[in-house]
């Protein structure tokens, strides 16, 4: 159920301000005489905030109209409180609507309805991409693994390239975490140390340690190379190479 409130009783985190933000400019333009730059794409089902100010449209109070028109549409559709928007478009800035969860707060159901839509479409379009670059890695050397990264079911998870697999080993809570990014110094020497291969995955029980954690170590030394050998039980002397190769034929 929707009310009107004070902006005072609101909290919008910031993908919610910006659509409200951007359906606020469109209802002024719409009952304007002149255009405005808006800074989001209104051409379809909702609007996009765009980052880069060069990229903002020019909208006439006809396309606000319009767009305004699109977007209740969408929102009564999208949402299950949707059907208290209406076609009073400075009404529906004022509707709000109670989010649960985690972070329970009030917040403008316009805007969040949109975004809901939005997120939804955003994540079957990035699901959709992900089978696609999946079926092109299976096409061209296979698709690639990190160690000791299953799904909920236990299934070793399946990347469509190296860099985003080693990304994955990198994120988990054993290794260095979500926030292994923010020493950017250390984040070449620690993507180097993730543990993955091309076309045939891990053992489910690989815990996908091998090599000991030198954040700031730029690559993996003969001696660590050397300890991962005698940790696995193999033969440790040779090249950096031989002993590389090794341990890549036992994972």
């Amino acid at each position: 159920m929707s009310n009107v409130m004070n902006d005072n009783d609101v909290r919008m985190n910031a993908p919610t301000q910006r659509m409200h933000g951007i359906l606020c400019e469109l209802v002024e333009i719409s009952t304007s005489k002149g255009s405005r730059e808006v800074q989001a794409d209104i051409t379809g089902a909702y609007p996009v905030y765009v980052w880069n100010a060069k990229d903002s449209m020019k909208v006439t109070p006809a396309k606000a109209r319009a767009a305004l028109k699109r977007y209740v549409a969408t929102a009564r559709a999208g949402h299950s409180a949707g059907t208290d928007i209406s076609d009073a478009h400075g009404r529906n800035l004022t509707l709000t609507y109670r989010v649960g969860g985690k972070n329970p707060r009030t917040t403008r159901l316009w805007a969040y309805a949109l975004n809901t839509v939005y997120g939804a479409d955003k994540r079957a379009a990035k699901a959709e991409a992900r089978s696609a670059a999946l079926v092109a890695a299976a096409a061209n050397g296979g698709v690639w693994f990190a160690a000791g990264v299953n799904d909920k079911d236990g299934n070793p998870v399946q990347y469509a390239d190296e860099q985003t697999a080693r990304k994955a080993w990198v994120r988990q809570p054993s290794n260095y975490g979500a926030n292994w990014w923010e020493d950017k110094n250390a984040k070449a020497a620690k993507l180097a140390e993730a543990v993955v291969s091309q076309g045939k995955p891990f053992n489910k029980a690989h815990s996908g340690k091998v090599m000991p954690k030198k954040a700031a170590t730029p690559s993996v030394s003969k001696a660590q190379l050397v300890a991962t050998c005698k940790a696995l039980g193999l033969p440790h002397t040779g090249t950096i190479a031989d002993l590389r190769a090794r341990i890549n034929s036992a994972l």
